[in-house]
């Protein structure tokens, strides 16, 4: 996209979002901002660590949650910032502090209080979203939700983030920092048993713990103790992923727990919320558990006959996926896991038919039809044959109790 077009395009995206944003050639001069009245210095401080990721599209989350996202223009070479987002409002004494981290003087207090209000709060993963339509129509490349996980904190753990977010660390001593990246390490890697595990009292007791090491990441303990809370949801979400569950559902729950750490207005609720996303996470984990001893191949079969439960897929559609043959597929899934891949699709697509006749009004030939089964009768014979009753038997059990 040309410079010309770009400015346009900002113009556009503003217009329509009303997050600010600001475009750099390839030489990293500055070239165009809207809105127009909003002090350039907004930028300043924060564009060089954007630009030093080499990354064609990147994160960064300042001390006070808000969010600032880098996309370039591979043809070009030209970049677009934007920011900030954020997850609540500022009250004045919060844009005051902003403009002192970000170097602006006070003489632009009105200009910079009146664009940051008329920014819509919005949650991290939604600014994420943006991101990726942004780098799709100016790149023509689509991010995969894995990779859009990254953004929030990079991979092999917590210690990589912190380490790589320098700013966030205020004046502590490199001594003091690697005894407690490696403390924090080993307290996540402990949590993540945990969570694999099952062990609910472990993990209420890790929540409760006020020992573990948090590096200085927040202007206050509310606001390290909420950044810390981000840090480990992102780490615990991908964890599960790789563990089986289905990217969609991962998601989801990272997006409720994410805008509840933002919503939280003092440490019970916040520490309460966190024992609460380490117990589902843990419980939805437990319930679709994969051996440990599982194939990265059988490993992403599941993952694929989880996401397409409302598909007519088939054992060919998943042979297909993974690049393999059908009977290559069919027997190293029986093999590893003692049951075929079809036993499992059905199994898949019937425990969603039982979360829809507890938790929805459908009707038992809506679900069918949702779950793409061939015919009605053939979706009661094969719940019939998992679940030991009929679709109806089963609902009318479940009102009764």
């Amino acid at each position: 996209m040309k410079l010309a077009e770009l400015k346009t395009y900002c113009q556009l995206f503003y217009d329509s979002y009303r997050i600010p944003v600001c475009c750099y050639d390839s030489q990293f001069q500055f070239q165009s901002l809207h809105p127009q009245d909003i002090d350039q210095n907004i930028f300043n401080e924060i564009s060089t660590p954007l630009f030093d990721t080499k990354l064609d599209v990147a994160l960064i989350t300042d001390q006070q949650f808000l969010s600032w996202g880098c996309i370039k223009d591979k043809k070009s070479g030209n970049f677009l910032l934007l920011g900030p987002a954020l997850s609540i409002p500022l009250d004045d004494q919060e844009i005051r502090i902003f403009m002192k981290e970000h170097i602006i003087p006070n003489r632009s207090f009105e200009s910079i209080q009146t664009a940051i209000n008329r920014i819509p709060p919005m949650p991290i993963q939604q600014f994420l979203h943006i991101l990726k339509f942004l780098n799709y129509q100016i790149n023509q490349e689509e991010i995969s939700d894995k990779t859009l996980l990254n953004f929030l904190i990079p991979d092999n753990s917590t210690t990589n983030f912190y380490s790589q977010s320098r700013f966030y660390i205020n004046s502590t001593s490199s001594t003091e920092i690697k005894q407690s990246f490696t403390s924090a390490y080993q307290a996540e890697q402990l949590l993540l048993h945990y969570i694999e595990t099952g062990n609910l009292n472990k993990l209420h007791q890790h929540a409760l713990r006020s020992d573990l090491p948090i590096p200085n990441i927040g202007t206050t303990p509310m606001s390290q103790q909420k950044m810390s809370g981000i840090v480990v949801i992102t780490v615990i979400t991908r964890f599960v992923i790789k563990k089986g569950m289905d990217i969609d559902t991962a998601l989801r729950l990272s997006d409720i727990y994410l805008q509840g750490i933002d919503c939280a207005m003092n440490t019970k609720e916040l520490t309460t919320l966190i024992i609460n996303a380490y117990i589902d996470y843990s419980k939805r984990l437990q319930a679709i558990k994969i051996p440990a001893t599982t194939s990265p191949l059988i490993t992403n079969c599941i993952q694929y006959a989880r996401q397409s439960i409302n598909t007519p897929i088939t054992v060919s559609d998943v042979a297909h996926f993974v690049g393999k043959s059908l009977s290559y597929v069919s027997s190293k899934f029986k093999k590893e896991l003692g049951f075929t891949l079809s036993t499992f699709i059905n199994r898949c697509k019937i425990e969603e038919a039982q979360n829809l006749l507890q938790n929805t009004n459908m009707t038992i030939a809506e679900i069918s039809n949702y779950l793409c089964f061939s015919d009605q009768s053939y979706f009661y014979r094969v719940f019939r044959q998992i679940i030991g009753s009929t679709p109806l038997q089963y609902k009318r059990k479940y009102n009764s109790q």
